[in-house]
């Protein structure tokens, strides 16, 4: 018994030869370039892949919520002054911290997918750990790197002995710094993909814009503490919000270069009857009697 095989490269025909019989098979186009096959994980792992995605994105976009209303109410100064968020700036920075947490929870899924014990996707096992290795890596810097901007950014525009945020602020003026970073780390998830893959993986990145985009809104929408209501608890203690005062403007002043060393004396007038009612005495947040003072 003689098996011959060989491939006709010029004419794109497979031959084999058994028992003197020649069969000739066309080769389909594209046939040395890998597919994506994802039926040769089970439909269990499949699940499990997508479920450890989706807490992952959730962990993370409630991490960074509620690191941000940390660093808010840590704004809060003696004068009951804080870092407020309009409704649009929440809206815009909870749909950015959606897109990171979901970027990253792709990255999840794409790891328990990609680091199987066996031949998936038709890949060998060098080229897998290779995918994997890029996904681990882009988690582990980007979580070092994004922690110590966030960091940084939380306590010069949030801390009260800073209060940045009475001067200058990131958005609207600098959001297109927020949407190319979700672009940047959108394609660093997909690159050792796009390698191996081609253009195969084109399509599959195009299904993941949609669905990462459809995952990020509905995150956003999630507001785990009422930012509205601790706005208002705190704003109301303020003197100007619960009494009436009237600061006088000026546009000559002397500028006091070490006024923490001074006290905030206040002389406001009861809200609802100021009409011809006697002054209140304010030192900071504490009330004092004239005959006290």
């Amino acid at each position: 018994m003689v098996l011959d095989f060989g491939i006709c490269c010029n004419k794109f025909l497979i031959y084999q030869t058994y028992k003197n019989t020649t069969v000739y098979m066309a080769l389909q186009k594209g046939f040395l370039q890998r597919q994506i096959i994802f039926r040769q994980i089970s439909a269990l792992n499949r699940f499990i892949g997508v479920i450890v995605g989706l807490l992952v994105a959730f962990y993370l976009y409630s991490l960074q919520y509620l690191m941000r209303e940390v660093f808010r109410y840590f704004s809060i100064s003696p004068n009951y002054d804080m870092w407020i968020l309009t409704d649009v700036e929440v809206d815009f920075y909870n749909l950015f911290f959606a897109f990171i947490s979901v970027i990253v929870g792709q990255s999840f899924c794409f790891m328990y997918w990609f680091d199987r014990p066996k031949n998936v996707f038709g890949l060998p096992a060098a080229r897998l750990r290779t995918i994997v290795h890029d996904q681990r890596f882009f988690n582990i810097s980007f979580f070092m790197w994004f922690f110590k901007v966030a960091t940084m950014y939380g306590i010069l525009f949030a801390t009260s002995g800073y209060a940045i945020f009475n001067t200058f602020g990131l958005y609207p003026e600098y959001k297109y710094l927020f949407v190319l970073m979700g672009i940047v780390l959108f394609i660093q998830t997909w690159n050792s993909i796009l390698l191996t893959y081609k253009r195969k993986a084109f399509r599959w990145m195009l299904i993941s814009v949609f669905i990462v985009s459809v995952l990020s809104f509905g995150f956003s929408k999630i507001n785990l503490i009422d930012y509205k209501s601790l706005n208002e608890s705190v704003l109301s203690q303020r003197l100007d919000i619960k009494y009436y005062l009237d600061v006088p403007k000026s546009t000559i002043y002397q500028t006091q270069k070490h006024s923490y060393w001074l006290p905030n004396i206040s002389l406001v007038l009861p809200r609802n009857m100021f009409n011809g009612a006697e002054p209140l005495l304010f030192v900071d947040d504490t009330y004092y009697t004239f005959s006290e003072l």
